[in-house]
This record gives C-alpha cells, structure tokens and sequence, in this order.
C-alpha cells in the first residue's frame, strides 16, 4: 500500500525541519520513508554514496552489473531487487519518496526522468547530467552534500515532478528536434517530416 502525503502541510502543521519531518512520518504512519537507485550496478554509478547516506529510510536498489555482488555483502540492510522491466520497474520507481542519483559521471541519466515521470523527485550531486535535468525545488534538488539535498527533495511536489517530465516526452522532443532543424535551399525535409515550416539559420 502506498500512502501519499502533502509534506509541505506536514511541515508547517507540526513545524519541524526536513529531517524531523522524516522521522515523524515514519513513527506516525509505522512507514519507512524509501529512497530509490536505479540503474547498472556498478563503480561509476557510485552507489556507495547513496548507500553511505546517513538517512532515515529504507533504500531500494534496482538493477544489476558488476558491482552488484560486492555492495550487496557490504550493504546486507539495503534492499536488492535485481534487473526490473515494465509494470514491476514502475512500480518500484513510484513507491519512493526520493531517486538518489550519486551519479558525477552521467552525461544525461533517463533514469531521473523517469522517476520524474512517476512523479518521485530527484536528488543528487551538481554534476554533468544531473544539472540538465534537476531543478531545484521543480523536480528535486542538487546540493555537494547529498544528504541535504535528499532532505530538500522530500518537499518537492509530486506533481511538479511529473509536470517537468511530460515536458520530456518523444512528442516533445520531437518537436523540438524539428524546430531546431536547418533547412537547406534545396531542402526537402519539411515536407518529410510533414511540416509547414522549419526554422531556416543559414538565412
């Protein structure tokens, strides 16, 4: 069963900081709050940042590779769900209050976005990737320190997150790949792609 809250309410009701708010909720509700990690398991994915986190919660990670083995008897307490597809991937992306990305190394990560889709936000380091994707207090947060910036990613509105990321969708991206389009003189492409018009730089 999944139990969704308004955190911001929550805050001001009780006015606690974010790190209170986390245990409040999990002695309140008997729930532990989860954080997410999704993706190929391995160094340069630096899971151990995420699994390092000195944070209320349960931590889930889905996925598997290389490193795998080696974390899993080094980190027993997180939970280990291995390669997941479909139904069963959404699930475990929309079950989370946070998607940790420790990730410094990513030169975009689609795993944010689709967490952003099931409407979980995102927290991680200002790196490559993660600054194109991230907004602070839109979709999620970005801080050097990734425990501050989980604990600012747990007051981020769900339905930002899935807002920022139907911005994102192939339809979008689409129309904004045709819009960036240079058409040639003897171009033909607009009729191609079934466009009136396509923006003409070399004019």
């Amino acid at each position: 069963m999944s139990l969704i809250f308004d955190r911001e309410a929550l805050i001001f009701a009780i006015d606690v900081s974010t790190e209170g708010l986390v245990a409040y909720i999990a002695e309140l509700f008997g729930l532990s709050i989860g954080y997410d990690q999704v993706g190929r398991v391995a160094i340069e994915k630096n899971i151990e940042a995420f699994l390092n986190l000195p944070i209320e919660g349960t931590k889930l990670i889905v996925g598997d590779g290389p490193a795998r083995a080696k974390l899993q008897t080094a980190y027993p307490n997180a939970h280990w769900v291995g390669y997941q597809t479909g139904t069963d991937l959404a699930r475990h992306y929309a079950n989370a209050d946070v998607f940790v990305f420790p990730s410094k190394t990513d030169t975009y990560g689609i795993v944010m976005l689709e967490a952003m889709a099931c409407g979980v936000p995102v927290a991680g380091y200002p790196a490559t990737g993660t600054v194109d994707v991230v907004q602070e207090g839109v979709n999620g947060a970005i801080d050097a320190d990734l425990t501050a910036a989980v604990r600012r990613a747990l007051l981020v509105s769900r339905d930002s997150c899935r807002a920022y990321a139907t911005t994102k969708s192939w339809t979008a991206v689409g129309e904004m790949f045709l819009r960036e389009l240079v058409a040639g003189p003897d171009s033909n492409v607009s009729a191609f792609f079934g466009v009136s018009s396509i923006t003409n730089r070399a004019a």
